[in-house]
């Protein structure tokens, strides 16, 4: 039997929406330590040198891995830096790439970090992103 809304009523009238109605579960919130970590991961991957800072190849991998039509000028770069008030030559460290991620709740720390440092992880060949060796 259906109710108006179109839910199952079940038999000591309950009511449980059918099958078709079922809504997909979204998936859990990162709690901020474990969108910290992952984040911090791909710091490290993007920051092939270690040296601590993403200079701009590095940051333009970074960039390019969040969105592979993205592309960015030299003089783009020096903006960028200026509104972050870091010396280009310098580069980013990893607290300003949260400016990347701010309001997403971590579904794009999530994604980056499944497709690059997980798939990095994995391969045997470089990383498709990056062009790092596992």
């Amino acid at each position: 039997m259906m109710d108006d809304m179109g839910a199952a009523v079940g038999p000591y009238g309950s009511i449980s929406r059918s099958a078709a109605a079922a809504e997909p579960e979204p998936e859990p919130e990162l709690a901020a330590s474990d969108t910290q970590l992952l984040a911090d991961e791909l710091f490290a991957h993007f920051d092939a040198d270690s040296s601590g800072s993403l200079g701009f190849e590095q940051f333009v991998t970074f960039y390019k891995a969040l969105d592979s039509k993205a592309s960015l000028s030299q003089e783009e770069w020096q903006e960028l830096c200026a509104s972050l008030e870091v010396s280009p030559d310098a580069g980013l460290g990893r607290e300003h790439l949260d400016v990347f991620f701010e309001g997403d709740e971590g579904d794009t720390v999530r994604r980056l970090h499944e497709r690059v440092v997980v798939a990095a992880r994995l391969a045997k060949e470089p990383c498709p992103v990056c062009g790092r060796l596992p």
